[in-house]
């Protein structure tokens, strides 16, 4: 009997994040294992093949979305063999009612944060694990893990659950990256990402300020989302950069990827909460994007800044020490050689990362090899 899977999320899968990047993407991975996979959204937008997708926003506004929400993904629990969750919110729902339709539960582990949440964990040092996430861990028949950094953070803390983990991280696409740049000599720095009050894009924009006042063929491309977006754009006024940077909102897939294959520079700037101990507590997704465009990276991220540095393909840079950010802008922007062979080495560290289609084949696999699904 084929499985049928039921991908319950509370994305708008209208927009282009992350989150429904890698979304949509395991979806279509299934449905190319000839898996039966319907989708329950908050919002569809243009996602209607080749997966069913069921969407909840509500006919009139003001109206209540969560109950129809719930509604619908409990009418299709029933029909499903299978529930793969992608956060813990809706791992921890289904966790409470799955069972009772004797289902299986396959949990993504992407909340981890070394952010403190109570007055307890000002006394410890550990990553904190949200208890929707152990919830629904320990319910689930499988979670799979963004990186090995947090297979190893969970499985050290709670080491009866180390049989139920396994990693998948990220892909990049195969086709669809533009490298055409535009036809002038100007370097371009860019970002695609959310902006919100912990991301570091703010302090790397007032780091470099004063290099993009000052030179004339350098410019900050920024790709985002989030209520922020107004507040970024006044402050880049108010740091005089109005021409020296472009603010677009995010946009679909297709042109997000041709905005980064304009850029000479991709920043992968993560908040602190996403960082513990020199390891990163999730995947970056941005990363492996500028990376297959051969794209060079600048990181705050410990282990992704590791791996760049020591393969010539970018950078790790802290932006508590302003100096040496400016420092490593300057020189790229001016070494014209050195970005040259930054790009090429990126272009070959990216070649070697495993796209949507590899990504989808492992994931698939372990399903099988762990639940026995068909």
């Amino acid at each position: 009997m084929r499985t049928s899977i039921l991908i319950p999320t509370f994305l708008d899968l209208s927009k282009t994040t992350g989150d429904t990047v890698r979304t949509v993407n395991i979806a279509l991975q299934f449905i190319r294992a000839g898996l039966e996979t319907t989708m329950v959204a908050r919002k569809a937008g243009q996602m209607r093949e080749p997966f069913s997708v069921l969407e909840c926003k509500s006919e009139r506004q003001g109206g209540w979305l969560l109950p129809r929400w719930v509604v619908v993904v409990l009418q299709n629990m029933s029909k499903a063999s299978l529930v793969y969750c992608v956060d813990s919110w809706t791992g921890s729902f289904v966790a409470l009612s799955g069972k009772l339709f004797n289902i299986k539960l396959v949990v993504e582990a992407n909340d981890l944060t070394s952010t403190r949440r109570s007055i307890f964990h000002l006394w410890t040092s550990r990553p904190h694990i949200p208890w929707r996430l152990l919830f629904a861990i320990r319910v689930s028949d499988l979670t799979i893990c963004p990186s090995d950094s947090v297979r190893l953070i969970i499985a050290s803390r709670n080491p009866s659950l180390d049989s139920k983990l396994a990693v998948v991280t990220n892909g990049a696409p195969r086709t669809g990256l533009s490298t055409s740049k535009p036809n002038d000599s100007r370097i371009r720095i860019g970002f695609i990402g959310s902006v919100n009050p912990g991301q570091p894009i703010w302090r790397f924009i007032e780091i470099i300020a004063p290099l993009l006042r000052k030179s004339e063929n350098v410019q900050l491309l920024v790709m985002g989302a989030g209520p922020l977006m107004p507040n970024l754009a006044r402050r880049i006024q108010d740091l005089f950069l109005t021409g020296k940077c472009e603010i677009v909102g995010t946009r679909s897939e297709k042109e997000a990827l041709e905005f980064a294959g304009r850029l000479d520079l991709g920043l992968a700037f993560y908040s602190s909460g996403k960082i513990w101990r020199g390891c990163t507590l999730g995947d970056s997704m941005k990363a492996r994007l500028y990376l297959r465009a051969g794209i060079p990276v600048a990181t705050n991220l410990p282990d992704l800044g590791a791996v760049v540095e020591a393969r010539g393909a970018g950078k790790l840079l802290d932006l508590n020490r302003p100096g040496e950010v400016l420092a490593f802008v300057d020189r790229i922007t001016a070494d014209s050689k050195l970005l040259s062979e930054m790009k090429g080495n990126a272009r070959l560290l990216g070649a070697g990362m495993p796209d949507w289609d590899d990504v989808g084949s492992t994931l698939v696999q372990i399903l099988r090899q762990r639940l026995g699904i068909s």
